[in-house]
């Protein structure tokens, strides 16, 4: 957490492994086990949901056996049932987050890194979004991400917090 201009995206940046250069230090992250989100959601916006999340499987998952299973369990855990007729244009920013996180939850990684997952979304979204990323941690995963400005309710729903300066 920290202001605009703090570092904290290149700080995830680095500690993600998206980014080695000018970065010193070793950080040793299993890419296989882990994802990167970044804060735009930028989907191919004729295509619908479903249809996405099917591209995601047949790229990460090497013999996708219970692919409809798998999708069905994403889109429920993550509110988007409802959702998967419509093409990503159609979503709106909480929706389109929602699906970000699901096309990397396909791939059942166990650490998910995210750059402002909030950012642009109204405080009820927002709070929502940090719901949706404290029950991924139910499941062990592991969630590190990085918050501008959060409300104090939002705040408030991290379980660790460390502030960038």
């Amino acid at each position: 957490m920290g202001p605009s201009g703090a570092g904290k995206s290149s700080l995830l940046n680095a500690i993600s492994g998206f980014r080695s250069d000018g970065v010193k230090g070793a950080i040793k992250v299993n890419r296989k086990e882990s994802c990167y989100i970044t804060q735009d959601d930028l989907h191919q916006p004729l295509l619908t949901v479903e249809e996405i999340m099917n591209v995601a499987c047949e790229l990460k998952i090497k013999n996708p056996v219970n692919k409809r299973s798998l999708i069905d369990d994403i889109l429920n855990s993550l509110n988007l049932s409802a959702k998967r007729a419509n093409t990503a244009k159609q979503l709106s920013g909480g929706e389109k987050r929602r699906l970000s996180i699901a096309l990397e939850l396909v791939a059942n990684p166990s650490v998910l890194f995210l750059d402002e997952p909030t950012s642009g979304l109204d405080e009820v979204t927002a709070a929502q979004c940090v719901r949706l990323l404290r029950d991924l941690t139910k499941q062990g995963r592991t969630i590190v991400c990085t918050i501008h400005q959060p409300s104090g309710a939002v705040l408030r729903l991290f379980d660790q917090v460390s502030q960038v300066v």
